[in-house]
């Protein structure tokens, strides 16, 4: 198993060698050259998003509390995805940026574009950490090598690619990782359904299992749990890299839309193993080790390597988008600027050194963390309330100048930590939001009506 692993990665290293050919400039390390064919665009953003905690985090809450558990996973990030496509591909796409914090910049001003760096580049570092350890984590299981050694192997060999060959590499490797995942994931369904004795009296998944709804769970609480993928991920530097490389502005807007029904039908996966887990494996007290569990103990050799490798392929996909995307931020946004940097080779090179120091620094958190729930748990209370409303507004509306979104954006860092850690509101997302955007009108209105 662990040569499998290794070999499997040696091959993404390869790919990076192969990409890195055709890396010449800064434009190219950052968006490609925008010329990448929507198949692999579509694979791309999907393999971002599609995360290792997408399969073990949402078959254990599926086996836990039936579909009340799924909201998230696919339905959520789905939408998600579609209003990507809808509300702010098209938007971004045609005024030739190369990451988000050029639209801040272009729209609110400098201040702005160093405040929304801050805020991006602290969240990716938190994820990148989670998905170096989460790696780290499986391979140790599979190998009995101590967690810090496959962390190490991990971090090292997802840099070489990563630094090799930019979003070009990225899209590429994201290519083949979302076809192993998706073949590891199809193959575990239809060995798992195979166990299964459809003839018997008492049916496979109960009716309990089958409520969009926990018991007592108010209207407000149900909001929220729908809220936080839907708005919660909406804007996020990874996956506008994907839409800032598209050929045209249509391309830019069809992606997404590809990618939500491709992420539809891959989460929908982890969702039926979960509903199903209590008849094959019934009583575990560990739900979100039940989907490794499961392929463990019913799984062929040849088919449990196809399993891991879409485990392994779903943290590949997302921690090398997450470096690329964050050490762009940092070079393009706020060194090349200050060191006024013009030639393209100088560029580049500050580029890569970017992305190194990104996931050294990544590398060093998730050596040091407790574990994963921790590391997610603090980077998904990190300011994308403001981030969205902001964002939004400035998309589509002449609302608002600098002073009106630093403001929004810092309400949005503070506020959703105050509402959940300090007030305990069982609401702190939609808390937040609201406040971000009722912090957004207000301050326009006012400082509009002060101007005339």
């Amino acid at each position: 198993m662990i040569g499998f692993i290794f070999l499997y990665m040696i091959a993404q290293v390869l790919i990076g060698i192969w990409a890195s050919k055709k890396i010449k400039s800064e434009k190219d390390f950052l968006v490609a050259g925008r010329n990448i064919p929507s198949l692999l665009l579509v694979f791309s953003l999907f393999s971002t998003w599609f995360g290792a905690e997408t399969i073990m985090g949402t078959s254990g809450e599926v086996y836990r509390h039936g579909l009340a558990g799924s909201r998230a996973d696919p339905l959520g990030y789905s939408l998600c995805l579609l209003i990507l496509g809808l509300l702010v591909a098209g938007k971004l796409w045609h005024k030739d940026y190369y990451t988000l914090g050029d639209f801040f910049r272009d729209r609110f001003g400098k201040k702005t574009e160093q405040l929304v760096i801050l805020i991006l580049f602290v969240s990716s570092l938190i994820w990148a950490s989670a998905q170096i350890r989460a790696f780290g984590q499986i391979f140790s299981h599979y190998s009995q090598l101590p967690l810090w050694l496959t962390m190490t192997l991990g971090f090292g060999l997802v840099v070489i690619y990563s630094l090799l060959g930019g979003l070009l590499g990225d899209i590429l490797t994201d290519f083949i990782q979302g076809i192993v995942l998706l073949l590891g994931l199809v193959i575990l369904l239809v060995l798992v359904l195979s166990t299964v004795n459809f003839s018997e009296s008492s049916p496979l998944v109960p009716p309990s299992q089958l409520s969009w709804t926990l018991p007592d769970e108010s209207f407000w609480h149900r909001l929220e749990r729908w809220t936080i993928p839907i708005l919660g991920s909406l804007i996020a530097q990874e996956s506008i890299s994907r839409i800032l490389s598209c050929r045209d502005k249509n391309q830019a807007k069809s992606v997404p839309l590809y990618a939500a029904a491709v992420y539809l039908v891959a989460g929908s996966i982890p969702v039926l193993l979960g509903l199903v887990g209590p008849k094959i494996l019934p009583d575990l007290s560990d739900h979100e080790q039940f989907i490794i569990k499961m392929a463990d103990s019913l799984l062929p050799h040849w088919a449990l390597m196809m399993f891991i490798g879409a485990l392994v392929s779903a943290i590949l996909s997302t921690v090398d988008s997450i470096l690329i995307s964050g050490g762009g931020l940092i070079s393009h946004n706020y060194l090349i600027p200050r060191l006024a940097i013009q030639r393209e080779n100088h560029k580049l090179f500050l580029t890569r050194l970017s992305v190194i120091t990104m996931a050294s620094v990544a590398f060093v958190i998730a050596l040091t963390s407790d574990g994963i729930y921790e590391l997610v748990e603090l980077a998904s209370s990190w300011g994308s309330s403001g981030l969205v409303i902001v964002t939004l507004f400035g998309l589509w509306t002449s609302l608002g100048s600098s002073r009106e979104a630093n403001i929004t954006l810092l309400v949005g860092v503070f506020s959703l930590v105050t509402f959940r850690e300090l007030l305990n509101l069982t609401t702190p997302y939609l808390a937040s939001l609201g406040l971000s955007a009722i912090t957004f009108l207000i301050l326009s209105h006012f400082f509009r009506s002060k101007r005339t």
